[in-house]
């Protein structure tokens, strides 16, 4: 019988130093149609919200500067005191220490303008959220069972930015392949892609799992053509993130270092990685002037 209590887990001292993962719910009651987590994680459990803003305290003392909360649907987080997700940022956004949050993956359905008006209210909610797309064409969407159509996608995009401003860094999944997927819905996952703006993308070729509704579907895409899909989606994710890079060039940044020397490396608040000449030391700011950006990671100068 699995436990619908959350384990006590804490982390005394940061993974990456200056950023740490803080998991904060597990499980999943959403029952997508290829998903496997419901049958082998249970139903949605969520931390105790005082159980969090402990561990993020420990690690603020050991060094961290930055927090992730993480969760396997992360947007439904509910403790049984009743505090959610916005609830949460908000405990988390004033413990001293804090200069930065972000949130792992979090699905488009849960960003209710409650929690939008909390990131927006933090003073140190970083603008990125990855929101997953897996298609852009509703058929398919409603096959996964997804909750939600193309146009709803776009519409929770288009206030995410009203909330977050129109250079919030909006990256996604999309998975490729998907029983039933004509090239027709394939390209209009390409299209939602270009619509939505994203940033960074992650592609997954459309892979069976013993034990869920799609394992049994019909329609199976040839394994080449998912391929092919797979390569033209790459691509076009490359392109939007060059494109979403290059408009932040000549603006000037705060990068929290993560390595230093002979060149430091440092993120972003919109989790993008930048390359400079400094001798501040790991797990402080600096601002950078961005110069250049090759598809993947900043180069840039130091301001004084």
């Amino acid at each position: 019988m699995r436990s619908q209590v959350w384990d006590d887990l804490f982390m005394s001292s940061p993974v990456l130093h200056t950023r740490a993962f803080v998991k904060v719910q597990d499980g999943c009651s959403h029952f997508c149609s290829y998903c496997i987590i419901p049958y082998v994680r249970g139903r949605s459990v969520s931390r105790p919200s005082q159980d969090v803003e402990k561990e993020v305290r420990k690690l603020v003392d050991s060094g961290t500067t930055e927090v992730i909360l993480t969760g396997v649907h992360l947007g439904i987080y509910r403790d049984e005191s009743g505090v959610d997700l916005a609830g949460l940022l908000r405990r988390i956004s004033r413990i001293e220490g804090v200069e930065r949050i972000r949130f792992g993956s979090i699905e488009p359905f849960t960003l209710k303008e409650e929690l939008l008006s909390a990131m927006a209210g933090s003073p140190v909610f970083c603008p990125h959220l990855h929101i997953p797309l897996q298609s852009g064409d509703d058929e398919i969407l409603a096959s996964m069972r997804r909750g939600y159509s193309s146009s709803g996608f776009l519409n929770v995009l288009e206030k995410a930015r009203t909330f977050l401003g129109e250079d919030v860094h909006i990256s996604s999944d999309v998975m490729v392949g998907f029983p039933g997927e004509e090239n027709k819905a394939f390209l209009n996952t390409i299209k939602v892609m270009e619509k939505a703006g994203f940033g960074k993308v992650h592609v997954f070729p459309f892979s069976a799992r013993e034990g869920t509704p799609a394992f049994n579907f019909s329609g199976v895409v040839d394994s080449r053509e998912i391929h092919r899909r797979v390569d033209l989606t790459i691509e076009t994710g490359k392109t939007l993130l060059d494109g979403f890079g290059r408009s932040f060039l000549g603006r000037e940044m705060e990068v929290l270092i993560e390595r230093s020397g002979p060149h430091a490396h440092g993120l972003i608040s919109r989790f993008l990685r930048v390359k400079f000449d400094t001798d501040n030391i790991p797990g402080s700011f600096q601002k950078v002037k961005l110069l250049s950006f090759d598809g993947e990671i900043f180069e840039g100068v130091q301001v004084k």
